[in-house]
């Protein structure tokens, strides 16, 4: 019977020298992946006595907070939420407890992680996590359970732990990043500082040193900032209408770690794609979540039926998984109705008006059911794509004047895609963005004309697809204002390839762009100076906003610009 599976956390401790007794089933307790030593058959038997909680303390209430914030963004609840503990024990640092369902952080740990505040805590954490989310304790339960099956012993005997906690490293820090935590920069540090605390020699006798784990723990932060670039670029990749290859993205991320949000993003890529496959000769809307969209249930081929019918219900798998893993997760909800109402249009009439009324249910039964049984949640951050949805919905049973009045009441509110829906029901043209010609852009003198041409960016590459032809290269200018994206699509017999690189502003960036405009402007002042967008996106806190396939503006839920992106795309001979 398993009593105690402990798991390495992030940075943190090797079971002690002098502190492990033979009555505790260790399993897989190291630095950067890398075990100090296995678990007996005998001790596997014996029961293990925790100590009394520190969770009355005020510094359970900090942790707690950072536990609840990464559980939250991983956001599957399939799975029961293990119970957190501040333990009194000098021990393992950080552990996972399979029969109990609960980790446990040690005191002496914290007092060690929190001289770099927050996010080392969270690292912590979230290592637990991902080892209790991607089941790396089933073998060595496995076992215990068969120990006396031939079967049981030979599985006993396979040691993957290494992989095992790799791979809790490089997801957990993408786990901590996704919460809001971003990419923790000391890891070095607080492997010495633990070492030092918890009496450690630097050198274990057949095991590498600490040195060696140090150079490991970089490594896998290296592992972990590709991850977070991947992500944002499949973002910015849906957002000028690079729908394929954003998706290509999202497929190569979902191998590797799986989370609401990435799936979420995964089905908004794919209904968007569906959407650009459907004809421009009807209405066009923007829906939430949604850029450009074409309504048409006219000249359709069969195939283009098929392959839009293809997408679209690939986006609604997404959106259902998203639902299933958090049923609180609202996003879901919105990009689940909209791609319904690509259906409805794609669809007979008989069958749309059947995927109306489904639309319908969500928005008048599952949404108003959502705010009754969660009333915690923030369901004002979405009034204006509720209030879109519900104006496209009247606009296509029939009901222009309920159209109007909802879509006023969200143009009103500010939202871009409403104001554009707004004129697109009353029939009144559109104006368009300032033309890109003489925009440049300097980002300290560095512009993405000049890095497209430049090879300064490296040889570090992504193939994003089995035919590589897709491949994304990032360069970042730790120590400068920006990021810069490439992805570089090869091309084939029938397409030409071609360069698309994205220069991405961090908060360090101060400098005026476009006149006196600069991270903190007012998006009045960003329309004022370049025109209506050509495309808006919502995202959950702000929009994003597609200026002339040229800019794009980033803002918050004040409308204050957050982050500045200029792209380009080199067309290759």
């Amino acid at each position: 019977m398993q009593k105690y599976s402990p798991f390495l956390t992030f940075l943190t401790i090797l079971l002690l020298q002098g502190l492990c007794h033979d009555n505790i089933l260790a399993q897989s307790r190291s630095f950067a992946g890398l075990p100090i030593m296995s678990p007996s058959k005998d001790s596997a038997n014996v029961d293990f006595k925790y100590s009394d909680d520190l969770n009355h303390l005020p510094e359970y209430n900090r942790i707690n907070n950072i536990y609840e914030k990464l559980v939250a963004a991983k956001g599957d609840s399939r799975m029961r939420k293990p119970e957190l503990n501040l333990r009194d024990e000098v021990r393992y640092a950080a552990s996972m407890d399979y029969k109990l369902i609960e980790i446990s952080l040690e005191k002496k740990a914290y007092d060690v992680a929190v001289n770099y505040g927050d996010a080392a805590i969270a690292f912590l954490l979230a290592h637990e996590l991902i080892h209790y989310y991607e089941k790396h304790g089933w073998r060595t339960q496995y076992t215990i359970a068969n120990s006396d099956l031939e079967t049981g012993k030979i599985l006993g005997s396979i040691n993957d732990k290494i992989i095992n906690e790799v791979q809790a490293d490089v997801l957990g820090g993408f786990l901590a990043y996704s919460a809001g935590f971003g990419n923790f920069e000391n890891g070095g540090k607080l492997i010495n500082d633990l070492y030092k605390e918890y009496k450690m020699k630097e050198e274990i006798e057949n095991y590498p040193s600490k040195n060696e784990r140090i150079k490991l723990a970089e490594r896998n932060k290296e592992k972990m900032t590709k991850l977070s670039s991947l992500y944002e670029m499949a973002g910015l990749l849906s957002v000028i209408g690079k729908y394929k290859e954003a998706y290509f993205y999202y497929e190569h991320l979902l191998n590797i770690y799986q989370s609401r949000e990435l799936y979420n993003n995964a089905g908004l890529t794919c209904m968007i794609l569906a959407n650009s496959l459907m004809n421009q000769d009807s209405i066009k809307f923007e829906l939430p979540g949604v850029m450009d969209l074409e309504f048409s249930g006219d000249s359709r081929s069969a195939s283009k039926y098929d392959e839009i019918n293809k997408h679209i219900n690939e986006a609604l798998n997404h959106f259902e998984t998203c639902i299933i893993m958090d049923k609180t997760y609202l996003p879901a909800y919105i990009n689940k109705s909209s791609a319904l109402i690509i259906k409805a249009i794609n669809c007979e009439p008989k069958i749309r008006n059947i995927t109306f009324k489904t639309v319908n249910h969500i928005l008048d039964g599952q949404w108003e059911e959502l705010k009754i049984v969660h009333p915690q949640l923030d369901f004002d951050k979405y009034q204006d794509e509720i209030l879109v949805l519900r104006s496209i919905l009247a606009y296509f049973q029939n009901d222009k004047t309920t159209s109007i009045n909802l879509m006023t009441k969200a143009a009103d509110n500010g939202s871009e895609n409403a104001k554009k829906n707004l004129a697109i029901i009353n029939e009144i043209p559109l104006s368009n963005t300032i033309s890109d010609k003489g925009i440049t852009i300097n980002f300290d003198s560095v512009t993405v004309e000049k890095l497209l041409l430049s090879e300064k960016f490296g040889p570090n590459k992504t193939e994003m697809d089995p035919s590589k032809s897709n491949i994304f290269r990032v360069l970042d200018k730790s120590k400068e204002n920006f990021k810069f994206y490439l992805h570089e699509y090869k091309g084939t017999q029938e397409e030409f390839g071609y360069d698309l690189g994205f220069i991405v502003s961090k908060k360090s960036f101060t400098n005026a762009f476009l006149g006196d405009l600069k991270l903190g402007s007012d998006k009045k002042d960003v329309i004022a100076t370049l025109g209506q967008p050509k495309r808006a996106l919502s995202h959950i806190n702000g929009e994003i906003l597609n200026f002339n396939d040229r800019i794009i503006i980033i803002t918050n839920q004040e409308g204050k610009v957050e982050k500045l992106i200029d792209f380009k795309k080199i067309d290759k001979p």
